[in-house]
């Protein structure tokens, strides 16, 4: 996977997370919530995943470094 195509799947993971949790607010539905979870983790393992390279150079970027 890309870095762009990684950075695209973060962001749609946290989309997605975002809208489980809406449908959870509304129905109280477990399943939305565990939905919700799924695409947490999903997200957090997407993250986890960024080379360094792309960590150091987003750092430098952002003036973190």
């Amino acid at each position: 996977m890309t870095d762009t195509e990684r950075e695209r799947h973060i962001a749609d993971c946290g989309r997605l997370m975002g809208a489980a949790m809406d449908r959870y607010a509304q129905s109280s539905d477990l399943a939305d919530l565990g939905d919700a979870h799924r695409w947490r983790r999903l997200m957090e393992e997407a993250i986890n995943g960024r080379s360094a390279e792309w960590v150091r150079r987003v750092e430098i970027e952002r003036g973190l470094v």
